[in-house]
């Protein structure tokens, strides 16, 4: 419970009143019997951030698609390294080339903030 309350905090999409909600539930889990005395409220309060939000990834998942857009590109590079192209097409993978590296950037500092 205490990881999937620190998960809600740090997800980007979360709106800062859940947040708030979720540091406060993470305080009084952290007293002496605060796991007996709020497990429902923190399991009801993590359905419904599911059931807001959808899935809230965690540096798991975000490092597995690292790994995929990694991939993507190269597979991407390979296809089009030794193949003659137009200036359109040029264009096109120089622009879609630019995107991968915005997305593996923006996952880069999404893992970041686990650390």
């Amino acid at each position: 419970m205490w990881n999937e309350l620190v998960k809600v905090i740090k997800y980007d999409k979360v709106e800062e009143e859940d947040k708030n909600h979720a540091r406060l539930l993470l305080s009084q889990l952290n007293t002496a019997g605060g796991i007996h005395l709020i497990r429902k409220e923190i399991t009801y309060f993590l359905d419904d951030m599911v059931e807001k939000y959808g899935e809230i990834p965690t540096k798991i998942t975000i490092q597995q698609k690292l790994k995929e857009t990694i991939d993507e590109l190269e597979k991407f590079k390979q296809y089009w390294a030794n193949k003659p192209k137009t200036r359109d097409e040029i264009i096109m993978i120089s622009k879609r080339i630019h995107e991968y590296f915005n997305e593996i950037k923006y996952l880069e500092k999404q893992i970041e903030k686990y650390k």
